[in-house]
């Protein structure tokens, strides 16, 4: 959806200042406009907090009886898996307001206690060659930092990149007299 232009003869038209005095009196309606959109969202902010307080209190005993409840069902599943699962030849239990399942989660790596990442590498680096390409990894990737640093007549050599601005950024800040 394209933005529609405004106009001269538009409501939300507002000129070009044509004087630094003109700008000056812009500068101070942005500064007023700021400190009406910020007191607005301060009070929105606010109501949102208190909302959400209300909210949270609320739920809290919702969350523990859900919780509770939860934990019965399991109990009971847990008590009556064989009979529930017919001797284990089923990992869903069908019931007239839903249904129990049982589901084996994902294997994870971990780390033994008393090891760090390094440190297994560093094991893996003692393994045969095998050992050290099935299970160890090199992840190669430009060095955006370094392309940056570097010279510009290193940088063209580098066929598929282009260092370039970001462009710049206008920005108004009024002054505000300070508030007794």
């Amino acid at each position: 959806m394209s933005k529609k232009k405004v106009t001269p003869s538009d409501p939300d038209w507002i000129p070009t200042p044509n004087s630094n005095e003109q700008c000056n009196e812009y500068i101070a309606k942005l500064a007023g406009l700021q400190d009406q959109i910020r007191s607005i969202e301060a009070l929105r902010d606010e109501v949102c907090a208190s909302a959400k307080t209300l909210a949270e209190e609320t739920l809290q005993p919702l969350q523990k009886r859900l919780a509770e409840t939860f934990a019965a069902i399991e109990a009971y599943a847990t008590a009556n898996r064989d009979l529930l699962t017919n001797e284990g030849k089923t990992k869903t239990v069908r019931m007239p307001a839903g249904t129990l399942s049982w589901r084996d989660r994902p294997a994870s790596v971990k780390l033994k206690s008393k090891w760090s990442w390094d440190k297994l590498v560093a094991h893996v680096l003692t393994l045969s060659e095998m050992m050290q390409t099935t299970f160890l990894r090199t992840k190669h990737e430009i060095d955006k930092n370094a392309v940056l640093a570097a010279a510009p007549d290193l940088v063209k050599d580098l066929k598929g990149v282009k260092v370039e601005s970001a462009g710049e950024d206008f920005s108004v800040d009024p002054y505000r007299p300070e508030k007794p």
